[in-house]
């Protein structure tokens, strides 16, 4: 039996992003980033990006805007990784996202109390992420000529890029909101299409007020479990970092059941290390993609089943390559 071809796609998550290509050009340096840093610098691998910012915002960032006042100015470009870290070590913080976790979990939704609490969930998600209370509430009908509603155009441009790759193995990286689209569209609107790895990095997936939404889409019991997938079948791994205030309940494998065959999240922690003018942002996708731990998984996941020497081979010429290429830009 033939191996089948193997892809890795990406979507992004809340907010205004660069124009499809460079945001497309930027996670795939990203990637390349990580690789190169566990000694397995590889171009030209099998990616993809599912991008949806445009179905919010008509404009797109752009990295020539110079104006901070200008609604196209690009704050957080692409930037290279500042230099190696080392994973941080922080138990006092550990604790106190643990104590904030298990405060949550104890809130209690009954009769009396969950109206309150669904007006102020409802309060802070229309406040302060506009993007998902419009995906929530599925008010809008901003694409042009097309008759979905906003959530069903999100969901769509995911849908119709796992369907058009029904036949590969897939990894699947899915950012911040990324992951509450990714999330649903392998619940609800893919559920026949396989895949492989599903990878959240920087997941809100463990808020208490998401997993409630979830709940209600998938027409389960208030405070009942949640289950990984069942398209899902060989991994799921969260990936966070301590300092991502969008993640500050990293821990997902203790709120998601494993599906039937047996898979659960599997936590691991990070270091984000996306810098721009000294100010770090732990949540940024670029630091994510780039980290040692998902570059090991996307190599081992695309060269499963090449030989040692294959990629022994591979791992020289590259190397070769990476380094002609910056012989290059020194004598320019």
């Amino acid at each position: 039996m033939d191996k089948m071809a193997r892809i890795i796609i990406g979507i992004h998550g809340l907010g205004n992003k660069p124009a499809p290509s460079l945001m497309h050009k930027w996670w795939r340096r990203s990637l390349h980033e990580g690789l190169s840093l566990i000694g397995h610098p590889r171009r030209r691998i099998p990616f993809e990006t599912v991008y949806w910012a445009d179905i919010f915002h008509q404009l797109p960032y752009d990295p020539k805007i110079k104006d901070k006042k200008d609604e196209r100015f690009l704050a957080e470009p692409y930037l290279p990784s500042p230099g190696r870290q080392t994973l941080r070590f922080a138990p006092v913080r550990k604790k106190i996202l643990e104590f904030l976790e298990e405060q949550l979990k104890q809130i209690d939704l009954d009769v009396n109390g969950s109206i309150i609490w669904k007006h102020l969930n409802d309060l802070v998600i229309r406040n302060y992420f506009q993007e998902l209370d419009a995906y929530y509430t599925n008010r809008l009908n901003p694409v042009q000529g097309s008759h979905l509603t906003y959530r069903d155009a999100v969901r769509a441009r995911l849908a119709d890029r796992l369907y058009a790759h029904r036949d590969k193995e897939i990894l699947l990286i899915a950012h911040s909101m990324g992951s509450i689209i990714a999330y649903d569209v392998l619940t609800q609107s893919v559920p026949e299409i396989d895949i492989h790895t599903f990878v959240t990095i920087g997941s809100p997936l463990g808020i208490p007020v998401v997993m409630q939404k979830i709940r209600q889409a998938l027409n389960l019991e208030k405070g009942e479990r949640l289950r990984t997938p069942e398209n899902i079948s060989d991994s799921w791994y969260n990936y966070a970092d301590l300092g991502d205030k969008v993640a500050f309940n990293y821990q997902l494998s203790d709120d998601y059941n494993p599906n039937d065959k047996g898979i659960a999240p599997t936590d691991v922690q990070v270091v984000n290390d996306y810098m721009i003018n000294h100010d770090h942002n732990p949540h940024k996708a670029y630091g994510y993609l780039r980290t040692p731990e998902l570059a090991r998984l996307c190599f081992d996941f695309l060269s499963e089943g090449q030989s040692p020497a294959a990629i022994r081979s591979l791992d020289t010429l590259f190397k070769i390559y990476e380094q002609s290429l910056r012989i290059l830009r020194i004598t320019k």
